[in-house]
């Protein structure tokens, strides 16, 4: 009788690869309908450049430092993609790895990176990007890969990390979030003291983008998830419990996002002038994703929802907060990621039931099912280690940088827009002037009336 088994295992990889892959889409969709009309080619050149510079990098060097070698901090082997990758057609099958397992893990790197460029977006030097998606790429992101799913320390002490809260988002999330203080604010995008704040109101290019890139994550976020499963036969039911709670999770995390500040609104000024943010909807929607990455597979559904409601107060509180700081998140990356994924990852160590920890074949569950902490003590770690690991590296490439003048564009390209001086756009009264009707009081039309007037049509 023929054995199937590898071939299905092939197959399911590749399926979930590719949905994965295909987050990238929704990535440069929801940045370029965030940013304003003068940036949107430079946020697409910058996301289809993640995936080209991950794409060698993770070969030259990331792999190799995930996945080689048994050491418990970094591996050490398989760099230049690995001789050790064709033992795939080997029949002994001496070492474990193939090219599907490569490029399944290739999706996950160039997400990582991607989540970056969206919390530095609209003034950052394009030289800036580009060391720090190499950095990020080839030696932080899978670094921390190897602690958790390459054997290392983490991985020994029993850290769960199903597909990546930590070790994805969190990387992500914790890089753009010091780029974002590091490089400053958008010109005049705040005003008033610290914690006394006025966040100014930018025009973003189009909420249609915005809302088919977030489709397009939430879709490719079940290859991200359900695909961490790295089979399907014996994982069946492992993988249906995660479908259902990537469902469940974002759902409840959307509507507390939208419903919550309209509530707030409504209370504070009256309900003619308390609306539902779209905004909040799909950032919402992200947060309770990031959330329910890490325990997807040994959390209840009901308790997914819980995971999704937390990480939607969370994304809540962690944005006003940055913005009362006066850092600049254009698309909230660092709360969506960085706090929604340490709120995911410390979650899996609340509400791990057994049974599921059983069919993972994990040693401990939750304190919630009676655990005496050492499951919830090495996800704590596992947060420390990540922030101690990615906040160092990203402060030692973008403080250098700054330093050098090559971190930001100079206030007068941020101004006129990157597309213009770095892509070959058109100057913005080419663009919007035709759609325009002359002002009867002669005043001169602001940038941001400009974008607005041009709506959502690209």
């Amino acid at each position: 009788m023929i054995d199937h088994s590898e071939t299905l295992r092939t197959m399911w990889l590749f399926l979930n690869g590719f949905l994965v892959f295909f987050m990238q889409c929704g990535f440069g969709m929801l940045e370029a309908g965030a940013v304003s009309r003068k940036n949107v080619r430079n946020i697409l050149v910058k996301n289809v450049m993640d995936a080209c510079l991950g794409a060698l990098t993770f070969w030259l060097v990331g792999y190799g430092v995930a996945y080689g070698g048994n050491g418990s901090f970094m591996g050490d082997e398989h760099f230049f993609g690995g001789e050790c990758l064709d033992d795939y057609f080997n029949p002994s099958k001496t070492c474990g790895h193939s090219y599907i397992d490569w490029f399944f893990q290739f999706a996950f790197a160039a997400t990582a990176a991607t989540i970056v460029s969206g919390a530095v977006a609209e003034r950052t030097h394009f030289a800036c990007y580009f060391i720090y998606s190499i950095v990020l790429t080839g030696l932080v992101y899978p670094t921390v890969v190897h602690w958790v799913w390459g054997g290392g320390f983490l991985a020994e002490e029993g850290v769960h990390d199903f597909a990546g809260s930590g070790v994805v988002h969190m990387v992500g999330g914790l890089a753009g979030l010091v780029g974002a203080a590091v490089i400053g604010p958008r010109a005049d995008r705040f005003s008033g003291d610290r914690f006394d704040v006025t966040v100014n109101r930018t025009s973003p290019y189009s909420i249609t983008f915005m809302g088919l890139g977030v489709f397009i994550l939430w879709t490719g976020w079940y290859g991200f998830n359900v695909g961490s499963t790295l089979d399907l036969s014996g994982s069946e039911e492992t993988a249906a419990l995660v479908a259902i709670n990537t469902t469940i999770a974002p759902a409840t995390s959307g509507i507390v996002c939208m419903m919550l500040p309209f509530f707030y609104s409504w209370a504070r000024t009256g309900l003619d002038t308390a609306h539902m943010s779209p905004e909040g909807l799909l950032n919402g929607v992200l947060a309770g994703l990031v959330s329910i990455t890490a325990g997807c597979d040994i959390m209840t559904p009901g308790l997914a929802c819980v995971t999704g409601l937390i990480g939607g107060l969370i994304f809540l509180a962690s944005s006003h907060l940055l913005q009362q700081l006066k850092i600049d998140d254009p698309l909230d990356a660092a709360p969506i990621h960085f706090f929604c994924g340490a709120w995911g990852v410390l979650a899996v160590g609340l509400f791990a039931k057994q049974r599921y920890t059983d069919l993972a074949g994990m040693q401990n569950h939750g304190i919630f099912y009676g655990d005496e902490g050492h499951l919830l003590g090495w996800q704590m770690i596992e947060i420390l280690a990540i922030s101690g690991w990615t906040g160092g590296w990203a402060l030692l490439v973008f403080v250098p940088l700054k330093m050098v003048g090559y971190a930001r564009v100079s206030e007068e390209v941020e101004r006129v827009g990157l597309d213009i001086h770095k892509h070959g756009g058109f100057p913005m009264e080419l663009v919007v002037k035709p759609a325009l009707k002359p002002s009867h009081s002669g005043t001169k039309v602001s940038e941001d009336s400009a974008n607005s007037a041009s709506g959502d049509a690209p």
